[in-house]
Order: structure tokens, then C-alpha cells, then sequence
């Protein structure tokens, strides 16, 4: 990546890898909705970031789908929380219509 986008290119790249590394490691040892998904899809990801350092990812499509899907699961499972949360809120509903707060 460097070869073609210069080192602010390569740079942003390393840390965009990085931080989609992190986020999968957190996603694959949390509880949640979509971990089953999420264990393939960043263990592929892990291995093709290993083959990165070795071979240009320029032409790489299946890489940036590996990113995509992993920050759309990471997406998806902050979005799961919001819901399990808001549904708690709405089962602590007192009698007269009004929240517990």
C-alpha cells in the first residue's frame, strides 16, 4: 500500500488495520447476537493482514469486503445493545404510563 499512496497512505492504512484488528478481537470474545459470524469472518481477516505484510494489497476486493463486513457486524452488535437497553427501560414501565428513571 505504501508503494501507491505514499507514507501518509501507508500509515493511515497500517492504523485503519489496526483499529479493524482490535475491534475484531473484541467482537470475537464478546457475548453477543453475532459472534458466530464474526469469528470466521475476523480470523480470515487476520490471516490476509499476516499475507499483507508480505504481498501489495492493492488489488485486494476480498480484503475490503473482510473490512466491511467485520465493521458492519461491529456496527451491528453496538445497535443490538442500544436496543437490549431501551427494551429494559421499557419494561420498567410504572403503572401510570411513566418511566422509572
Amino acid at each position: 500500500m505504501p508503494a501507491t499512496s505514499g507514507w501518509i497512505g501507508g500509515l493511515s492504512f497500517f492504523a485503519f488495520s489496526a483499529s479493524a484488528l482490535f475491534v475484531g478481537w473484541r467482537l470475537v470474545f464478546r457475548r453477543g447476537p453475532y459472534q458466530t459470524e464474526v469469528i470466521p469472518v475476523w480470523s480470515c481477516l487476520v490471516v490476509q493482514m499476516v499475507q499483507a505484510l508480505q504481498i501489495d494489497t492493492d488489488h485486494w476486493h476480498h480484503l475490503n469486503l473482510l473490512f466491511g463486513l467485520l465493521f458492519g457486524f461491529a456496527a451491528a452488535d453496538r445497535m443490538a445493545g442500544i436496543v437490549r437497553v431501551r427494551g429494559s427501560a421499557a419494561e420498567r414501565r410504572l403503572d401510570d404510563g411513566s418511566f422509572e428513571m
